[in-house]
């Protein structure tokens, strides 16, 4: 059986709005989780550090205040008072301005790791 884990905040999405929303319900206290498929290990990061739990993985609704995490084998339910979509926007490549070397979209600057940002 799986065990069933209540936040006040749910947030599906870590990109700049998911990752602000989770941000500023940890600041207001509130115990919260943000749910992201991707890998964004930078994101990760700090919203570790600001106390927010961090899955990888995808979320599927149950009902109105529940959903399921899958992250490969594992399932984990989280109950929630607050529920925030923020699945975002794909990045559109410029022809004038190609992705690669200094050029980045959203999606690559938003899954750096700490050690590879542009101002260490």
């Amino acid at each position: 059986m799986i065990q069933l884990e209540p936040v006040d905040t749910l947030v599906i999405g870590s990109g700049p709005g998911g990752y602000a929303a989770a941000l500023r319900s940890a600041q207001l206290g509130m115990k919260t989780a943000v749910v992201e498929r991707n890998q964004v290990d930078g994101v990760q990061f700090l919203l570790k550090t600001a106390g927010v739990t961090f899955l990888q993985g995808e979320a599927s609704f149950i009902d109105e205040r529940t959903v399921v995490v899958k992250q490969q084998e594992i399932e984990q339910k989280f109950s929630f008072k607050n529920v925030i979509l923020a699945t975002g926007s794909r990045p559109i490549e410029l022809e004038a301005l190609p992705y690669g070397g200094r050029i980045l979209s959203s999606t690559e600057a938003l899954s750096l790791n700490c050690q590879q940002a542009w101002w260490s």
